[in-house]
């Protein structure tokens, strides 16, 4: 459910930063809803199942070095 959190707040980014210029059916309410309840059941998994929801949010962060260094390795690439 963290993976929707993420996903409902760059609904928010990309709309107010003008990249997504499409009309969203029910924009602002319908997405804050859904980000609402996101936060809940995540909120409520790490409570009920605490182990296995710190399993996957390691799993998840685990990926962070990768997306910094895939990152920097493909901004030196791009150099001309």
């Amino acid at each position: 459910f963290l993976i929707y959190v993420v996903l409902s707040l760059a609904v928010f980014k990309l709309k107010r930063n003008g990249t997504i210029k499409v009309k969203i059916i029910g924009y602002p309410f319908v997405p804050m809803v859904f980000l609402l309840f996101s936060i809940a059941f995540t909120i409520n998994t790490i409570w009920v199942q605490p182990k296995q929801s710190l399993l996957g949010l390691l799993l998840i962060l685990g990926g962070v070095p990768f997306y910094y260094y895939f990152k920097r390795v493909n901004r030196l690439v791009d150099r001309p």
